[in-house]
């Protein structure tokens, strides 16, 4: 670190910006028990995750099971692809690909789960969501790596079916 400018304020000049992307999405989830949402790796370049945020509503209040699996082979089924968005624009486009499941995705093979646990869901009229906020790669862990197209970290109902839910999702990752 170098210390720079008029104020001798500290400036970092040993490491290089990474090319950050984002992606989010409001969606009604199918009733089905499996991913809403996934983010694949890049053919050139590794992906790597470091923040993920989930909230959402339902039409009975109540504590809904989630969990962030990694997989290491891809979904199938019906889905919609999201835009990423560069936060520099000079980044060009992402090469990770985002999507929305539309309808119940077959899930790909299971390395493990990232976290699981319950967020809260009021009804639209009833409060004010939880919102889950998971941070990778800002302290002394690491971020979730994605190589190749095949892995990819998803958020996932674990199983639960649920209905008459509207959820709101954010991934951002970085692409090196």
């Amino acid at each position: 670190m170098a210390y720079l400018g008029d104020n001798a304020n500290p400036v970092n000049t040993t490491t290089a910006i990474k090319k950050t992307y984002s992606a989010s999405f409001n969606t009604a989830p199918a009733t089905g028990p499996n991913a809403i949402m996934a983010l694949s790796g890049s053919a050139t370049k590794t992906v790597k995750v470091t923040k993920m945020r989930i909230e959402g509503s339902r039409s009975t209040a109540t504590y809904t099971r989630m969990s962030v699996p990694k997989r290491s082979t891809a979904f199938t089924g019906t889905s919609t692809t999201i835009t990423s968005v560069p936060h520099n624009a000079t980044d060009g486009a992402a090469t990770a690909v985002v999507v929305s499941f539309a309808g119940v995705p077959t899930n790909g093979t299971l390395v493990g789960y990232i976290w699981t646990g319950f967020i809260f869901m009021p009804t639209i009229t009833s409060g004010v969501p939880q919102t889950l906020e998971l941070n990778f790669g800002n302290t002394l862990d690491g971020p979730i790596v994605l190589n190749g197209v095949n892995e990819n970290v998803s958020f996932d109902l674990l199983g639960v079916a649920i209905t008459g839910a509207n959820i709101s999702w954010y991934i951002e990752w970085t692409e090196e």
